[in-house]
């Protein structure tokens, strides 16, 4: 028989928020405030999602321990930043989260610092540049779900022990009786 059984693993997890603004790489030019950019369903929203997700997901993992499962974007959002000249420009806001089965030694003020230690940054991966971002840095450890498939085997009884003689075991050749070798020599 198969059955689920939950269990719950600790886990650390590394929250990384980020609040930024982009600057197109290629031109060094603050990107443009689009309203477009607040409608999860646009595509406008979806290709500034990948673009900053990439440019951060690619510089934070350089400086955090390899997680378990991975860098996750999580909770991105684009909004207007107040007009400086002739347009409005967007300001990112999202979170990366990290998870690990073991126990890292990681020193949150020493890795926000490492983090927040620059005016901007480029990434080979993104089309962004991440201009005056800052970071704030938090652990937690949870304990998180996870399913386990888990066989197992019917109860022993007399149907089905072979050691054992049923009550209606005769001795034939279907016979669950053990058998006496003495008597074959």
């Amino acid at each position: 028989t198969k059955s689920q059984v939950n269990v719950e693993q600790l886990v650390t997890v590394l929250e990384v928020n980020i609040k930024a603004q982009l600057k197109n790489k290629t031109t060094e030019v603050l990107v443009e405030w689009n309203p477009l950019y607040q409608d999860k369903s646009m595509p406008e929203y979806r290709k500034l999602l990948n673009e900053t997700c990439k440019l951060f997901l690619s510089f934070v993992n350089e400086k955090v321990p390899q997680s378990t499962y991975g860098g996750e974007c999580t909770n991105a959002n684009f909004n207007e930043a107040p007009q400086d000249g002739s347009y409005s420009r967007v300001n990112a806001e999202l979170r990366l989260i990290y998870k690990y089965s073991d126990n890292p030694q990681i020193q949150t003020d020493r890795l926000q610092d490492d983090l927040n230690d620059r005016e901007e940054f480029i990434t080979s991966e993104s089309s962004f540049v991440a201009y005056n971002p800052k970071f704030t840095v938090k652990i937690e450890k949870l304990f998180i779900p996870i399913s386990e498939l888990q066989t197992t085997p019917p109860p022993t009884t007399a149907k089905n022990d072979a050691s054992k003689k049923d009550d209606d075991d005769n001795g034939g050749e279907d016979s669950k009786a053990p058998i006496d070798t003495s008597a074959m020599t």
